[in-house]
């Protein structure tokens, strides 16, 4: 039997394995989806080939010169020289291009008269873009100069070889590499730029028009079109050609840029669309790089309708972007890839394109709206007080686009700018004391992008939210903030999960501001694999686990992960004074895991882990949690310190098993990533139970320091438990709970 036969076999078996278990429809929807994605990635492959040696785009084009028909990126009826198309471009009004450089002078007046703060710190960031310190963007950028290595390596000698990028190894699967290309990719995306044109606009100084000129022009000449790392996936070719377009409208007026740059910027931004357009991530499963690379192409085809290709760049975009909104993001507004970060990044993607639609007068679906707003809903619940994430599964600190302003970990601004665009006002993000710039910069013909009066610090408005389809849990009231991240019931079998964490039943908290249990994030995704499974084991999350097993694989790709277990969620409510909420699953020793979180915010949080074996042997529960501050005590109390002040922000009590000690780690084995590529020293406390039959661990964490010197007590029962805070006994059977005040 040849090779071939023994294939169409295979596929024929797998076709009816998926027959019996999804039914027929879904079976066969499926496999066209999979011959319709192993299609593209041929064609794909052929077109990666077919420009291994392309040197058509070596030399930029002078506007004098007619090029012959491949070189010639504009439509015909635009005229055959380049100076056609750009003085075309200098008398059009339409499409209305990011913002508009014909309300230069108004925008950029409500920019410093609105947002002080914001335009210094763009300047300031600007003046370290032009001495080529790029340190603000990626953490362990080395300081370049005049002079920067597109392809450099950042920690040693050495570049990345300049060849095909179909010759360059699949660095997902590569289990070592010579150095993690992700913070290189980040400084390649250029989104420097909106910041070098913002302090532009501010400033009127051609430093930084000079300074966005230099840095294009190098790129280009050493990262020829389909060589070299930079052309590996079109997601950055995509972000990176965003970046290209809001340079376009920058700089337009700046004497620094002549036709010869200008020509060869637009023609950049042409190559980047098509090489987007031809290695779209696109298949059955896909995730946040499809998003980005639609959203870009769409984006990028209405706004240069004269480019040869925009049609169909046009078709396909939106025809991606509605679909992979709705394939992505639930109907509660949960990004798929269960990872706040990531979340975020698709949805900047999503409302980069609905304001620029909004701004050309395009109407948007209402299936569009209405997911894109559930999304900027959620959102809320991504992020804390501060406007910086929950740190869930990875964050690499990724962004769709930056614009003029500081660079911080603040996310809020797509949320502003959710709130403009759509008429929102309940949108709008808490506790923020300054103004957002981005409704300023995508939607300045609403009303609501104005300025508003910088805000008190005051507490935000309570929040309790539930979201089903994630199995996530938001309870928001006082000082307390706290994230449940349960566990999907099922996964999304159209988003592959390659961001999650082996972290279900895992729960953040804060108070007062102070993140008391954390995440370790993610600190590089490359090269060593071992660093990488570390980063999303079970043990380094605040989650429970059993007999040391990971709740599931996470050590055989660099991306991706075994199969997900189904989380259940068992409850969830707050009924003002107290919060109960609790989810199961089954882990990889058999039997279920439970985890039961009693809350009364600014008083106490309350964790019960149990465990109820599927088999007749020994188990051991274990369960920890991580945090950036100081932690002192011994035995079963301890405390959770402010460093600056040396004061307890909360007690640690652990309740039962009785004389059940808690573990202490700190030093290199525990540690943090703040920001992708830097490590920050962190503390983590774990405590066990070994036994036969049924296990419990349970912790009270006492956020009133006058509830760490009342009387405590728990007592497991039948299904069950009680809890005694004080004078508060509470009873929770399976899905209820009871509670009264004892005499």
């Amino acid at each position: 039997m040849s090779d071939t036969s023994r294939l169409s076999i295979q596929r024929i078996r797998k076709l009816m394995d998926r027959v019996r278990r999804d039914g027929p429809i879904r079976a066969l929807s499926d496999a066209a989806e999979g011959r319709k994605a192993d299609l593209h990635r041929a064609a794909a492959h052929a077109y990666l080939e077919s420009i291994r040696n392309d040197h058509t785009f070596a030399e930029p084009l002078h506007p004098d010169m007619r090029p012959d028909q491949e070189r010639r990126f504009w439509r015909q009826r635009l005229g055959p020289r380049g100076y056609n198309l750009l003085s075309h471009f200098s008398s059009r009004h339409q499409p209305h291009l990011m913002v508009s450089t014909h309300e230069r002078e108004s925008l950029t007046d409500r920019w410093l008269s609105g947002y002080p703060e914001q335009a210094r710190a763009c300047r300031l960031a600007a003046d370290r873009f032009c001495e080529g310190d790029f340190r603000a963007l990626v953490p362990d950028c080395p300081v370049f100069g005049d002079e920067i290595p597109w392809r450099g390596f950042f920690h040693k000698p050495g570049e990345w070889p300049l060849k095909a990028a179909v010759d360059y190894p699949d660095f997902d699967s590569n289990p070592n590499l010579d150095e993690d290309p992700r913070p290189l990719w980040e400084l390649n995306r250029f989104q420097h730029t909106a910041i070098l044109g913002g302090a532009y606009w501010a400033k009127k100084d051609e430093r930084y028009a000079v300074t966005f000129r230099r840095h294009v022009e190098s790129w280009l000449d050493q990262n020829p079109y389909g060589r070299g790392p930079h052309w590996l996936h079109a997601q950055e070719a995509a972000l990176r050609a965003i970046s290209f377009t809001w340079g376009w409208v920058f700089f337009a007026q700046s004497r620094s840029l002549d036709d010869v740059f200008r020509l060869r910027l637009l023609e950049a931004i042409h190559l980047h669309a098509r090489f987007v357009a031809r290695t779209l991530s696109d298949g059955p499963v896909t995730h946040n790089h499809l998003v980005t690379e639609a959203c870009a192409l769409t984006l990028l085809a209405e706004a240069f309708p004269e480019f040869r290709g925009a049609g169909y760049w046009r078709r396909t975009g939106r025809e991606l972007v509605q679909r992979e909104l709705v394939r992505q993001v639930d109907r509660e507004g949960i990004h798929a890839e269960l990872a706040p970060g990531y979340h975020l990044f698709v949805l900047e993607s999503f409302l980069q394109l609905a304001a620029f639609w909004r701004a050309n007068h395009t109407p948007l679906t209402p299936e569009f709206e209405k997911r894109l707003i559930a999304m900027a809903a959620a959102s809320r619940s991504l992020l804390k007080n501060d406007g910086s994430l929950w740190r869930i599964g990875d964050i690499d600190d990724a962004r769709a686009l930056r614009l003029p302003g500081a660079i911080s970990n603040d996310r809020r601004g797509p949320l502003a700018l959710a709130a403009a665009l759509f008429n929102r006002p309940d949108l709008e993000p808490d506790g923020n004391e300054t103004p957002e710039v981005w409704p300023l910069w995508l939607a300045a013909s609403t009303e609501m992008a104005k300025p508003a009066a910088p805000k008190s610090r005051v507490r935000p408005a309570a929040r309790f939210r539930v979201y089903h389809f994630a199995g996530l849990v938001e309870l928001s009231h006082g000082d307390t903030q706290l994230l449940f991240r349960a566990g999907a019931k099922e996964p999304n079998r159209h988003v592959a999960p390659n961001h999650q964490h082996a972290d279900l039943l895992n729960i953040q908290l804060a108070y007062k501001g102070f993140t008391l249990f954390d995440d370790p994030g993610v600190f590089h995704y490359n090269p060593s694999m071992t660093d990488r499974s570390a980063d999303r084991a079970t043990a380094i999350h605040g989650a429970p686990q059993v007999d040391g097993h990971d709740a599931f694989e996470i050590d055989k790709q660099r991306f991706g992960v075994g199969p997900i277990p189904p989380v259940t969620l068992v409850t969830a409510w707050f009924d003002g004074f107290l919060s109960h909420m609790a989810a199961q699953y089954e882990p990889p020793a058999g039997g279920l895991l439970r985890r039961d979180i009693l809350v009364r915010p600014d008083r106490f949080v309350a964790i019960i882990d149990r465990y109820h074996p599927g088999d007749a042997r020994d188990h051991r529960l274990s369960a920890g949690l991580i945090t950036g501050l100081d932690l002192t005590g011994k035995g079963q109390n301890w405390y959770i310190v402010d460093p600056a002040q040396n004061q307890p922000i909360a007690g640690l009590i652990a309740l039962y098993p009785h004389k059940a000690p808690f573990r202490h780690m700190n030093g290199d084995a525990v540690s943090l990533a703040p920001r992708y590529g830097q490590r920050s020293p962190a503390q983590r406390l774990s405590w066990n139970v070994s036994a036969y039959g049924e296990l419990n661990l349970a912790t009270l964490i006492c956020l009133d320091q006058s509830d760490s010197t009342t009387t405590h007590a728990f007592r497991p029962r039948p299904n069950g438990f009680e809890l005694q805070v004080g004078s508060l006994d509470i009873t929770v059977n399976e899905a209820s709970m009871t509670w009264r005040h004892l005499t």
